[in-house]
């Protein structure tokens, strides 16, 4: 199908002259129907989604029948963004991102930024990375809910962080972007918050805040998503006052305080260094005695 496609003038019209076979020929002939309404002169980029979205949407509850609505929630932001624009060359001129190329890379001396999906960047790389939007709920994705998926979200960083030849950047953003368009606090990645304290820097209050009415107000109570540093065991200068309780004298049913999710109860002893701990406002965690530095609440 992909060779008559790509060597037809018209590939509309030679997927129609396919021989398709009886059990997905009903499945071709609706997938061309909706291609060919999308060549009607005039139609808005809104329209044009629409239109695919009405052949598209059956399909997409069938295959994600436990979750399309929150699934749906990012189909809906694409049609957002789509109805921005007016001419559907300029809207995949701008959804697209070409791979960075290793040998133009190098022709200017590397004094150009490069922006890069991590997929792309395989097989590069460059003195100095940044890995941007480590952000809870983003990397690793939300969608990620079974242990598999986590796990191939965590090789996928690690890929992004193997390209830096010098220096590493892991930066998660403290203000995100909600499906409505509205700002929301961002907290760090639970990939982030499994790194030692001390190779952590606190952040600075953003420059930017949401022009919301409401934001002046509602400051006051907004979270503090800053990483402190480690307690002990690292360089002079990383230290608190606060001194960590000592793995043997936690357990099962204890109120402890983590120095970023709060106080929290015991609800798992793992193994000898690791412990599951339920936090009021973090949820559920499992945690490394030897990074996690835990105060026992008393």
């Amino acid at each position: 199908i992909l060779s008559r496609v790509k060597s037809a003038d018209d590939p509309l019209a030679a997927l129609k002259e396919y021989p398709a076979g009886k059990t997905w020929k009903e499945g071709l002939t609706d997938l061309l129907e909706m291609l060919g309404s999308l060549r009607q002169p005039g139609m808005s980029m809104g329209q044009m989604f629409e239109r695919i979205m009405d052949y598209y949407e059956p399909i997409f509850e069938r295959l994600y029948h436990d979750d399309y609505p929150r699934r749906r929630r990012d189909l809906d932001e694409l049609g957002r963004v789509m109805g921005g624009y007016t001419d559907l060359q300029a809207f995949l001129d701008d959804a697209s991102l070409d791979p960075p190329q290793a040998g133009a890379i190098e022709d200017d001396g590397g004094k150009r930024l490069v922006l890069s999906t991590i997929h792309s960047a395989k097989g590069l790389e460059w003195d100095t990375v940044f890995i941007i939007n480590l952000a809870e709920g983003r990397f690793p994705s939300a969608q990620a809910v079974l242990p598999a998926h986590k796990e191939e979200e965590r090789r996928l960083l690690y890929v992004a962080a193997t390209r830096a030849r010098k220096q590493l950047y892991l930066v998660y953003p403290q203000e995100i972007m909600s499906y409505d368009s509205s700002a929301a606090a961002g907290g760090p990645s639970p990939f982030l918050q499994e790194l030692p304290h001390a190779l952590t820097q606190a952040p600075a209050a953003p420059a930017w805040q949401p022009q919301s009415p409401a934001y002046d107000a509602e400051q006051e109570e907004r979270p503090d998503y800053s990483i402190p540093p480690l307690r002990s065991a690292y360089p002079p200068g990383l230290s608190s006052s606060a001194a960590a309780a000592p793995a043997q004298s936690i357990k099962l049913g204890n109120r402890v305080r983590h120095p970023f999710f709060g106080e929290g109860v015991v609800e798992k002893v793992v193994s000898p260094k690791s412990l599951e701990v339920l936090f009021a406002r973090h949820g559920r965690k499992t945690l490394h005695l030897d990074y996690a530095k835990l105060e026992l609440v008393k």
